[in-house]
């Protein structure tokens, strides 16, 4: 299992619990063993029988995909985590590309990505960047790959006019990859990592317990909650 597959594992198991009366009181976390069999809550359908490696847990993390809350050494528990907003996004759209000629018929590799996304912001910015977007063309070559960078967060969906045309147009974040516009998402994370730095050098116990909550499972809500209020308050978003 790789760490695609992993990722689609998960979201296919949160979409389930989360629709499940029974598992009402989950928190949308999962926990890994140390033994590396499996999850507790389990994955669904033949991805439940594979085994669940901690260093591609540790991958996800560091692409953002998941949100490891703490580390346990007791009861054979190695650690918690879930699913992020980015996460569930990058399932949904290789979940999607998967459905519309498999992952051998559809290139959603990065390289291919950002050209698609830099040739419609070049189309874009020539349209003189128009309040509706650019109509996106169904059944097209080029559509596949605009869907995913919906679902992923570069490109917003509008709907248009009577006849309810689907628009799109680049959000910050893709402007932010193609222009080098400063994202606000990158400026939380300076910010949360200086206050760190701040909380480190105080003396006050209080300060120590502030960023101990930070580092073993708030930062990364922090860092989401600072990038929207940035993005608000600078006109970033």
């Amino acid at each position: 299992m790789d760490a695609n597959e992993l990722v689609i594992s998960l979201w296919e198991a949160t979409e389930h619990y989360e629709s499940d009366p029974r598992h009402v009181r989950w928190d949308g976390a999962f926990v890994s063993f140390i033994n590396a069999t499996g999850l507790k809550p389990g994955l669904l359908g033949d991805a439940g029988e594979k085994q669940i490696r901690a260093a591609l847990i540790d991958d996800l993390a560091d692409a953002g995909w998941v949100r490891l809350e703490s580390r346990q050494s007791g009861a054979g528990i190695e650690r918690k985590f879930m699913l992020t907003a980015d996460g569930r996004r990058h399932a949904r759209a290789l979940t999607f590309g998967q459905q519309h000629g498999g992952a051998d018929a559809v290139d959603l590799s990065w390289r291919v990505l950002h050209g698609r996304l830099t040739a419609f912001v070049d189309a874009y910015e020539r349209a003189g960047a128009p309040a509706q977007g650019l109509p996106l063309v169904e059944n097209s070559g080029e559509a596949i790959h605009l869907r995913t960078l919906v679902e992923t967060g570069y490109l917003e969906e509008t709907v248009f006019g009577t006849d309810q045309q689907t628009m799109l147009k680049p959000t910050e974040r893709a402007l932010a990859v193609v222009r080098s516009w400063p994202s606000a998402l990158s400026m939380a994370r300076d910010v949360v990592d200086e206050l760190l730095a701040e909380l480190d050098a105080r003396p006050e116990p209080e300060a120590r317990a502030a960023r101990a909550s930070l580092v073993t499972g708030g930062r990364d809500l922090v860092v989401e909650v600072l990038a929207s209020v940035i993005a608000k308050q600078s006109g970033l978003g």
